[in-house]
C-alpha cells in the first residue's frame, strides 16, 4: 500500500482520531482537514469541506488515487462528500465513515 491516510473532519483539537495513530505510531504520511485549526507542521488543515469542494480539496493536497485510508467525519454531510470523492476516482484500500 500507499502508508497514505486522508481524514475529513473529526478533530478540532488534534486529539486522537481515527488516523493519528497510523501517522505517530507507523510512520505514514497524510493530511487531516478541519474547520478549526491549521498547522502546516502536523499536516492539519483548516479547511471549510462540502461536497462541492471535496475534489479540489484532494487535489490541492495531493492525495493519491489510490491511498489505503480515507476517513470522513463531515457531520452530516458524510454521505455527499464521501460520495465525490468515490466517484471522483478515489479507491481508498479502507473508508471509515
Amino acid at each position: 500500500g500507499t502508508k497514505e491516510y486522508f481524514e475529513v473532519g473529526g478533530t478540532t483539537t488534534f486529539s486522537p482520531t481515527n488516523t493519528r495513530a497510523l501517522k505517530d505510531l507507523h510512520g505514514w504520511r497524510g493530511h487531516f482537514l478541519n474547520e478549526g485549526i491549521d498547522d502546516p507542521k502536523k499536516f492539519l488543515h483548516a479547511e471549510y469541506v462540502t461536497p462541492a469542494n471535496i475534489v479540489s480539496l484532494l487535489q490541492k493536497y495531493h492525495v493519491s488515487k489510490s491511498l489505503d485510508v480515507l476517513s470522513v467525519d463531515a457531520d452530516y454531510d458524510d454521505f455527499y462528500v464521501t460520495r465525490e470523492i468515490l466517484l471522483a476516482g478515489y479507491q481508498p484500500r479502507v473508508l471509515i465513515t
